[in-house]
């Protein structure tokens, strides 16, 4: 959707597009989508994947930039991007900044970590600024409709609370295509290398995998405590048959995810993972937990599999009947690529953006 013609900018304010994890991968989605130019979005980096002085360097760079852009009248609307922990604080500080400059600013929340830390890591003092940061906004964007809710039951008022799903830009491929398999026995999976993503239970699960598949493969693409889960796997015999791959973007993880039988995603927290809607774009199946935004986009048996959190058994048994089963793998595949196309392609959600801006502009 093209922005009408207007002297005044969007100031989006997030992670440095090229650092690492979920909310600057979506940002980075925006711009290869277009949406910066059409929206006329100026983007500012509030943050790097660096140490704590070039972090801090960073944070007052975007706060100076802003400020100018503030002073000399160009800011129609300011659009933070808010994961958990001190991502809050950064962005509220930019959000006063515009409160001050009387421009209307709204708050996008994105992790699933959110709503533990605010109920088990903030006092009362706190928990007011959290509120304040939502009151006196022009909106709060949720990833799904369960966050709605939750920012319901703590009280957490807003002027408007909508729900915008992420979304990913679909590659093509013919209509009828499935995950055939380049990688029949591969079991990908993309995130941080930590306990609230499951992986614990994931070794666990591929080693009761490989006692009926032998030939199964779990390729980990990402960061974190790689050595914790080494050591796991060499505990449980299944290292010899586990690739750690590191942080992979750009056409390496798509080419991952196309030698994938199976995505799984075994979260404990989530947000809406991107990871599983690029895997379901190429028509790869997922495995998944009913978490966050999951339930949203995976409808058990039908475009995906869905699994208790933190039990091996049920996700082993998931994944064998997907590896045992390449018609239903296929199926369920075919129906997750439709799935994105029709709710989480770019040109959907943009639209739903577009019409958010002119709301907060004319707030």
């Amino acid at each position: 959707m093209q922005a009408e013609p207007t002297s005044k900018l969007v100031v989006m304010i997030g992670p440095a597009l090229d650092s690492r994890g979920g909310v600057a991968g979506m940002c980075a989605e925006y711009q290869r989508a277009g949406l910066f130019e059409r929206q006329q979005v100026v983007f500012l980096a509030s943050f790097v994947s660096a140490g704590a002085g070039r972090k801090l360097v960073q944070a007052l760079r975007c706060m100076w930039a802003l400020g100018r852009l503030l002073w000399q009248g160009r800011v129609a609307l300011v659009h933070v991007h808010v994961a958990w922990g001190a991502s809050i604080w950064r962005k509220a500080l930019y959000c006063g900044m515009a409160r001050m400059a009387g421009v209307p600013y709204l708050v996008h929340l994105h992790s699933g970590k959110l709503q533990s830390y605010y109920e088990t890591r903030c006092g009362p003092l706190r928990r007011w600024c959290v509120a304040a940061l939502l009151r006196h906004s022009a909106g709060v964007m949720v990833l799904t409709a369960g966050w709605a809710q939750w920012l319901a039951s703590q009280q957490l008022s807003a002027p408007r609370v909508d729900v915008l799903p992420n979304f990913v830009l679909v590659p093509d491929m013919p209509a009828s295509a499935a995950c055939a398999g380049s990688g029949a026995n591969n079991l990908v999976f993309l995130g941080r290398l930590e306990e609230a993503k499951g992986l614990s239970t994931l070794v666990e699960a591929f080693a009761l995998v490989t006692q009926a598949q032998p030939q199964a493969r779990l390729l980990l693409g990402g960061e974190g405590d790689r050595a914790r889960y080494a050591r796991q796997a060499t505990e449980l015999g299944v290292l010899d048959k586990v690739s750690f791959m590191g942080w992979v973007s750009g056409d390496a993880k798509q080419s991952l995810l196309q030698s994938a039988a199976v995505f799984v995603l075994p979260s404990r927290f989530e947000g809406l993972p991107v990871s599983m809607l690029e895997a379901m774009s190429l028509a790869v199946p997922c495995v998944a937990t009913p978490v966050g935004g999951v339930p949203d986009i995976v409808t058990d048996g039908v475009n995906g599999c869905m699994v208790p959190v933190g039990q091996p058994a049920p996700l082993a048994a998931a994944l064998l009947r997907l590896l045992a089963d390449p018609d239903f793998r296929a199926r369920l595949g075919r129906a997750a690529r439709e799935t994105v196309v029709t709710r989480f392609s770019a040109s959907a959600v943009e639209a739903q953006l577009a019409h958010l801006y002119a709301k907060a502009r004319r707030a």
